[in-house]
């Protein structure tokens, strides 16, 4: 698996150890984060552009799950290391191995609107090359994932908690959520059920009817009210400007840049789960309400 240090890696690790399968967790030389893995993972630090090294580290396996993602950028190559071309080094080392191995995509919804930002164009471009694999490929696109670790999610939680609802876009917004270690269990569900799920794209929900909108979210993480705290789009793009150049100064990778914006205030980021369950019988556990109360009892906060 690569990205197996990430917050969604780490928990599709410890899901796949737990229900006996062997994990071959792929991780960069140069990360800080091996630590976070679990130990009964085997380690493999190489590059994503080492396609003899993903040969060797995939020579006893019999699935690749590609978990590796950038995030974080202002233009189209910076995510185009983690989300193209490291994907089109998986391809090339799976069509180099000496048996079948076939290949799960973790991609994004935002794969769907590719034209709101580099990031989701990079995830498109993604999916594309990943249904060139050799073998049998399947590709899922979760919402916005959110559990313990996550740094993403956990500001717009923590601020509901505190009984303030930050809104972004249309107040008639919808989108779907997902808990972590529901998606890990997706993929387990995925390795069980492969060959029903070939050469098909799937969108992965937490089963609440049509998404949320802002009020449903916040009820379901703060029952005891909200004050809703609208915040204009102009404001946005004015703070995702200066962010952008404040990372052109400072060197940095930015979360907060103008093409996330369009992603903010996207009206509708709702999918479905139903296709990936009537084809391998998964369902989500974990609600929003459990969710967000485990997100933050496993942080202490």
């Amino acid at each position: 698996m690569t990205g197996a240090s990430g917050f969604i890696g780490r928990a599709i690790t410890r899901i796949l150890l737990d229900a006996g399968y062997g994990v071959h967790a792929i991780v960069r030389p140069e990360s800080q984060h091996s630590e976070w893995l679990d130990g009964r993972a085997h380690l493999c630090r190489l590059h994503l552009h080492d396609v003899q090294g993903l040969v060797t580290a995939l020579a006893e396996c019999e699935a690749l799950v590609y978990c590796a993602g950038s995030v974080r950028g202002t233009s189209t190559a910076d995510f185009a290391a983690a989300n193209v071309a490291g994907v089109q080094s998986a391809i090339e080392a799976i069509a180099s191995c000496d048996h079948a191995v076939d290949l799960l995509l973790i991609s994004s919804l935002a794969a769907s609107q590719p034209n709101l930002s580099h990031y989701a164009a990079s995830k498109r471009h993604g999916e594309n090359l990943a249904r060139g694999a050799p073998n049998r490929w399947c590709v899922l696109r979760p919402p916005a994932v959110y559990g313990p670790g996550d740094t993403e999610m956990r500001l717009l939680f923590h601020c509901i908690r505190r009984g303030v609802l930050p809104t972004f876009g249309s107040a008639n917004a919808r989108f779907s959520l997902l808990y972590v270690d529901d998606l890990a269990r997706g993929v387990e569900a995925w390795l069980r059920n492969r060959a029903t799920c070939q050469q098909q794209v799937f969108g992965l929900d937490d089963g609440h009817p049509g998404g949320y909108a802002w009020q449903e979210l916040a009820d379901a993480i703060n029952p005891h009210g909200t004050v809703r705290l609208p915040i204009p789009r102009g404001v946005l793009r004015i703070s995702a400007a200066a962010n952008e150049f404040a990372a052109r100064v400072f060197s940095y990778s930015p979360m907060l840049t103008r093409g996330k914006v369009r992603e903010l205030c996207h009206p509708d980021w709702v999918c479905d789960n139903a296709d990936f369950s009537a084809a391998t019988g998964w369902c989500p556990r974990v609600g929003l309400a459990d969710g967000s109360a485990r997100m933050f009892s496993s942080e202490g906060g």
